[in-house]
C-alpha cells in the first residue's frame, strides 16, 4: 500500500478544508441523448425554483467563511437547463465579489451537442469556462453509441461546435474524453490524426482516453467492454501522439496515489435537481449516495453515517479508496466515526 507520505499536504489540506466548497449541480437529469452504455435512468426532472432558491441560499450562506467557491455542473444534460444554470451562475458571481470569495472557473460535463459559441460565451463570461465532451471515435463509430433519444447520430454537430470554440479568442478549458470499446480502437486512431494538428498549439484543450466501463443501467446484459488490460495497452500506445505536445489531461501526468477524488472530500457535494444530497456521480441510483437533503433555507440536513462511510479514506490514506471511495464501500453499520459530521441546525 502506499504510503500516506505520497500526498502532499497541500492536497490533504484542501480537501477537508471548511474554507474550500464544491457544488456540483444538476440542473436537469434528463438528457438529448441515449448513449448505448449510460447508467442513467432519467427519471428525475428539471430543478424546480425551490430548489435553485435553496441553492442560492447556500451560497449566500456560506460565502461569509469560505474563500474559494467552484461550482459544477452534470446531469442529464446540463445545457438542457441554461436557464437554471445562468441563473445559479448569475448569483455565485454577485456573492463572490461581496464576499470576495475567489469563484473557481466552472465544470461542465456536457454532451456538446448545444455547446455553441454564443451559449458558450455566455458561460465562460460568468466564469463557467471548463468544458468535458465525451468523443466515441470519429463519426461512424461514435454516432453508433451516442445517439440522440430519436437515434440520429451527433458527431457531425458536437464537431462543428468544437471547431467554432477553436476559432474564437474565448477563453476556456475543453477536456476531450475519448472512449475506448471494442469497436472502436481503428476509430480512435483515426480521430487522434484529425485531432492533433488542430490542438497541439492550442492549450485550451487536452484529452483524456478513457475505457467505457459497465456501470449498469438499462443497456448493462448488452454493453460490451474492453478487457482492462488491452484498454491500458491502447492508451499506452496512443499517448505519446497527443502527449509530445502536452495535450493529455494533467491528471494522466500525475504520479499515481496522489489524486483524492471529489466524492472523498467532505467539502465536494453534489445537488440533484430534486434537492438531494448526493457524492459521486456514477451511483446516481443508490441510496447509501444519498447523503443529505437541500433545504428551502438554503441548509444542508445530511446523514452522518452516510457521509463518514464517503470520508473514510482520510483514516487509513489508502490511494484505493482515496481514488475511489466506492471500492470496498462499507455497509451503513460498518461506518467509521471518525470524524463528526454535525446536521442542519
Amino acid at each position: 500500500m502506499m504510503e500516506e507520505r505520497s500526498y502532499p499536504s497541500k492536497s490533504i489540506q484542501a480537501a477537508l478544508s471548511n474554507r474550500n466548497l464544491e457544488l456540483t449541480i444538476f440542473p436537469t437529469e434528463q438528457c438529448n441523448f441515449r448513449c448505448t452504455y449510460c447508467y442513467e435512468d432519467f427519471s428525475t426532472g428539471k430543478m424546480t425554483p425551490e430548489i435553485i432558491a435553496g441553492i442560492k441560499d447556500l451560497i449566500t450562506n456560506r460565502a461569509a467563511d469560505i474563500e474559494n467557491l467552484r461550482l459544477g455542473w452534470f446531469g442529464g444534460e446540463p445545457l438542457l437547463a441554461l436557464d437554471v444554470m445562468l441563473e445559479i451562475s448569475h448569483h455565485a458571481n454577485e456573492i463572490c465579489e461581496k464576499f470576495d470569495v475567489n469563484l473557481l472557473p466552472g465544470q461542465v460535463t456536457t454532451n456538446g451537442f448545444n455547446l455553441t459559441l454564443p451559449v458558450a460565451q455566455e458561460l465562460i463570461h460568468l466564469k463557467q469556462s471548463e468544458f468535458q465532451i465525451s468523443l466515441d471515435g470519429t463519426a461512424a463509430s461514435h454516432d453508433r453509441t451516442r445517439k440522440l433519444i430519436s437515434g440520429r447520430g451527433t458527431f457531425e454537430r458536437i464537431f462543428e461546435n468544437i471547431l467554432a470554440l477553436k476559432k474564437s479568442d474565448l477563453r476556456f478549458k475543453i477536456l476531450l474524453r475519448l472512449h475506448l470499446l471494442p469497436h472502436n480502437v481503428d476509430s480512435i486512431e483515426n480521430l487522434i490524426e484529425t485531432l492533433s494538428p488542430l490542438i497541439e498549439s492550442d492549450d485550451r484543450f487536452c484529452v483524456l482516453f478513457k475505457r467505457v466501463s459497465n456501470f449498469g443501467g438499462p443497456n448493462a446484459t448488452e454493453i460490451d467492454t474492453l478487457e482492462h488490460l488491452h484498454s491500458e495497452e491502447l492508451i499506452t500506445k496512443f499517448k505519446p501522439r497527443l502527449n509530445r505536445n502536452g495535450k493529455l489531461n494533467p491528471r494522466e501526468l500525475k504520479q499515481q496515489g496522489n489524486y483524492i477524488c471529489y466524492a472523498s472530500k467532505p467539502n465536494s457535494l453534489l445537488i440533484r435537481s430534486n434537492g438531494s444530497i448526493s457524492k459521486c456521480t456514477i451511483a446516481l441510483s443508490d441510496d447509501f449516495n444519498i447523503v443529505g437533503k437541500l433545504t428551502s433555507n438554503g441548509k444542508i440536513g445530511f446523514d452522518a453515517t452516510k457521509m463518514r462511510s464517503w470520508m473514510r479514506g482520510f483514516e487509513s490514506f489508502s490511494p484505493e479508496v482515496l481514488e475511489c471511495p466506492l471500492n470496498k464501500f462499507p455497509e451503513k453499520e460498518q461506518a467509521i466515526n471518525f470524524i463528526p459530521i454535525k446536521p442542519a441546525q
